[in-house]
């Protein structure tokens, strides 16, 4: 997943990587790049390598669509708050296969996160931290922003994805969204 700022850039092929925070494994290959609740591109992962952040270059930034490493760390840092020179980052390479535009509303059978967040809230009885979770979500309106929030880290994301799945499945089983939305969902 890519913040929406960046598409024109991946798009026209000036982003060439992405930095996250950490060690992360990924393999190569094929991979669906995520934008604005949209898959907005097709693409092949061709390098993973790991760096500490003090070690990145002007290069890094021109490759990731930054004009300078100053405006990369700036960026970086607007991200990951906190993030030190001495911490190690993960830069992944791809090359874009094929641009796509296609609803990822299939993720949430077409209904908007947001919407999931704001109907659980209302129809459900939920524990404290997914309340505390689908508040930020519909709050601020994005899963990015309010993992961003939370966790003080956007790949971390995937744990309010999780309690966002959750509780539509539960607003399924509780006859909120019609059963239809189930066959999916499982």
């Amino acid at each position: 997943m890519i913040s929406g700022k960046y598409l024109d850039c991946l798009l026209s092929g000036r982003k060439r990587v992405t930095i996250r925070r950490g060690l992360h494994r990924r393999p190569l290959g094929t991979v669906y790049i995520h934008a604005g609740g949209r898959i907005v591109a097709r693409a092949r992962v061709v390098g993973v390598e790991y760096r500490r952040v003090r070690d990145l270059t002007d290069e890094d930034a021109a490759n990731d669509c930054m004009d300078s490493r100053d405006d990369l760390l700036r960026e970086l840092r607007s991200i990951y708050r906190g993030l030190r020179d001495d911490e190690w980052v993960t830069l992944v390479w791809f090359e874009v296969e094929e641009p796509m535009d296609v609803p990822d509303g299939h993720v949430y059978m077409g209904v908007d996160p947001v919407r999931v967040a704001r109907l659980a809230l209302a129809h459900l009885r939920l524990d404290a931290r997914e309340r505390a979770v689908l508040e930020r979500v519909a709050e601020l309106g994005s899963i990015r922003r309010a993992a961003r929030e939370i966790y003080g880290d956007v790949d971390r994301r995937g744990h309010v994805r999780r309690i966002v799945r959750r509780a539509l499945r539960r607003l399924v089983d509780a006859g909120v969204l019609p059963v239809g939305y189930s066959e999916a969902v499982g």
